[in-house]
C-alpha cells in the first residue's frame, strides 16, 4: 500500500461526510423557534377536542433536521389547564409551511418542582 492510499481514502472520507452534512442539516436556531411555534399551535389544535382549555404552553424541540427542504423534528408539547400540567410527546414533519403531527403521545400528567425549594 502506497502512502497515496490512505490520503485518498481521507479524501472520499471527507468528500462523503461533507455530503452527508448537506443532505442533513440540522436547523438554526430561528428555524427552530419558527417550527416549535407552528407545531405547538398544530398539537393544541389537535388536542383541543379533549383539552379545550390549555394555558402556559412551552414546547421543547428535541432533535430538528432539514433534509431536502423537509423539517423534522420530535418534541415535548407541555401545558397546564384547570387539573394539572400536562406533557404530550410527538414527532412532526412540515412541509411547504405545513405540520404534519405523527406519533403523538396523550398527554399524561407531570410532576413539576423547583429545586430551589427542595431540602432533604
Amino acid at each position: 500500500m502506497s502512502f497515496k492510499t490512505p490520503l485518498l481514502i481521507t479524501g472520499l472520507t471527507l468528500a462523503l461526510s461533507l455530503t452527508a452534512a448537506q443532505a442533513f442539516a440540522g436547523c438554526e436556531q430561528k428555524t427552530e423557534a419558527a417550527a416549535g411555534q407552528s407545531i405547538a399551535d398544530a398539537v393544541a389544535s389537535q388536542i383541543r377536542d379533549k383539552v379545550p382549555a390549555q394555558h402556559k404552553r412551552l414546547i421543547k424541540v428535541q432533535d430538528c433536521e432539514v433534509t431536502k427542504g423537509v423539517l423534522t423534528a420530535n418534541f415535548t408539547y407541555n401545558y397546564i389547564n384547570d387539573k394539572g400540567a400536562y406533557a404530550v410527546d410527538g414527532a412532526a414533519r412540515v412541509v411547504d409551511g405545513k405540520v404534519e403531527i405523527s406519533k403523538l403521545v396523550r398527554p399524561a400528567a407531570i410532576v413539576a418542582s423547583i429545586e430551589s425549594n427542595y431540602t432533604e
